[in-house]
Order: C-alpha cells, then sequence, then structure tokens
C-alpha cells in the first residue's frame, strides 16, 4: 500500500525534488496521525483523539479510554494490527508503545 509521506513530528507532507515523497508502509504514520488529530467533535471526534499532554496527566481511566478510542478508529480506518501498552516506572512515569500495521 503506497501513501503520501507525511512527517508527524513537524506535521508536515514530505517533499522529495519539489515532489510529495511516498512511502510503502503509511502504517505508523496513518496511526500517529490519528492519535494526534483532534477531531472536529472533541467527545466522538470522527478520526483523530487529540491525544495533548492534559490528557496524558489524567488518570488512567481517562488513558486508557483514548488510547482504546485511538485504536479502534485505527482498525476502522483499514489496520490489520492496531495495539497499545503502557508501563509505569516506579518515578511515576508512563512508557508509551503502539503498535500498528496496514498492511
Amino acid at each position: 500500500m503506497k501513501d503520501i509521506a507525511f512527517d508527524i513530528g513537524t506535521r508536515e507532507i514530505v517533499m522529495k525534488n519539489n515532489d510529495f515523497a511516498t512511502t510503502a508502509n503509511p502504517s505508523v504514520q496513518n496511526g500517529g496521525i490519528i492519535l494526534m488529530s483532534k477531531g472536529a467533535n472533541p467527545r466522538v471526534p470522527w478520526k483523530g483523539i487529540g491525544l495533548l499532554p492534559g490528557i496524558i496527566e489524567a488518570a488512567s481511566t481517562v488513558l486508557t479510554y483514548d488510547m482504546n478510542r485511538w485504536k479502534a478508529q485505527v482498525i476502522n480506518d483499514g489496520a490489520t494490527l492496531a495495539k497499545w501498552s503502557a508501563k509505569v516506572s516506579s518515578k511515576g512515569v508512563a512508557d508509551f508503545k503502539t503498535d500498528i500495521n496496514y498492511l
């Protein structure tokens, strides 16, 4: 599956030789876009859960709800695999991992 390459960090389409760059595996960028984008309706967005620092600092039940919403959205978007996990260190810092595949 080919797609236009998107840099999640800069939130820009990647350019190469004055043209859009493409990627053969858009899994990470598609999952990242849905994770970081805000939908038009913050309570029930169509695409994007808008994971923000305020949510990250919230109770674990809020984060679990939003990450499960992310998982459902990427599966509905066509992903064949979507998983997430969080491991909390002894200092109370959460380390998040996502595994996503659209292929």
